[in-house]
């Protein structure tokens, strides 16, 4: 697809900036009717009878998103040309992750800054699926990345290959973590599992679409036969395991999904549900990279891996 407005833009800024905010905004509010039109379509499809529909229609809002970023992007950057503002310092690393948060990312880039000091590690809590999509749109860097295959059991593998077709892409394994349902300490309503989540009494909060965590509790519940229209909660939505962990403390929630290393640091419990895979996506020709040699030199050195076991 050819589109004449980035043309534009380029010729724009070689002769100058008068001129560019029209167009911009003009932009804006094309890209803001298609992203309404898109979310209109995609509510009207049931979600529980024809989820590939619904993907397609969300996988489209997600790239308007992007393209509206995007030129958030750009018009700061405009506004920038003319500053005084230092320039950072030539061989400064500046990676941006999306995707999937875990606390171990956060590690990830204090480590990265404590040894480099030049560098930041900026993460972005898109869900898995965002990610990828941001990954393959050039948003991001490398995208942390758990989703399930659920017809083979793979984690990301299929996804890659669907989204990231176009080049090769490496999977860094970070960890491997355990899942489950995160409860009020004590565990007061007795939830013992996926088949609670009918319960009137109880009260979930979801993770965003897009999302590998919802993807697996959805699997379960569809291993378990339960329909999500029986769940109270399902369409509320927590955008991080923190997010989620932090409405059940608050007793917005009965219960959510999350890993037990957040659910550990609000005093939480876990009921299992089980393992799985939580992998770093990362465009070879990035990995490989200059700008990558300080990520990886901290991701295979020791005070990194010690503190992640």
């Amino acid at each position: 697809e050819r589109d004449e407005f980035y043309l534009k833009l380029e010729i724009g800024r070689a002769l100058g900036t008068e001129g560019l905010d029209a167009l911009i905004e003009s932009r804006r509010r094309l890209l803001e009717t298609r992203r309404a039109g898109v979310i209109e379509r995609r509510d009207c499809i049931d979600r529980s009878q024809d989820l590939d529909r619904w993907l397609v229609a969300e996988t489209r809002r997600q790239h308007v998103e992007g393209s509206l970023e995007a030129l958030d992007a750009y018009r700061a950057l405009l506004d920038n040309a003319g500053s005084d503002k230092p320039a950072k310092p030539t061989g400064a690393v500046d990676i941006v992750a999306a995707g999937s948060d875990d606390p171990i990312l956060e590690r990830l880039g204090q480590h990265l800054v404590k040894t480099y000091p030049d560098a930041s590690f900026s993460t972005r809590p898109l869900g898995s699926l965002g990610g990828l999509l941001a990954l393959r749109e050039q948003r991001a860097h490398l995208a942390g990345t758990h989703l399930i295959d659920v017809e083979t059991g793979e984690y990301n593998v299929a996804f890659v290959k669907r989204l990231l077709f176009e080049e090769p892409v490496l999977l860094v394994n970070l960890s491997h973590r355990e899942q489950g349902l995160m409860v009020a300490s004590g565990n007061p309503k007795n939830i013992r599992g996926i088949e609670d989540l009918t319960r009137s009494d109880l009260t979930l909060i979801n993770r965003q679409r897009g999302a590998g965590t919802r993807l697996l509790l959805h699997s379960k519940l569809k291993e378990a036969g339960i329909d999500t229209a029986d769940v109270r909660g399902w369409s509320r939505e927590g955008t991080t395991h923190d997010s989620v962990a932090e409405a059940i403390v608050a007793g917005d929630a009965d219960l959510g999904m999350g890993i037990r290393a957040v659910a550990d640091k609000h005093g939480l419990e876990l009921i299992p549900i089980g393992q799985e895979r939580y992998d770093l996506a990362i465009p070879k020709i990035l990995w490989y990279s200059h700008l990558f040699t300080p990520l990886r030199e901290v991701l295979e050195g020791s005070a990194f891996r010690e503190e992640l076991g």
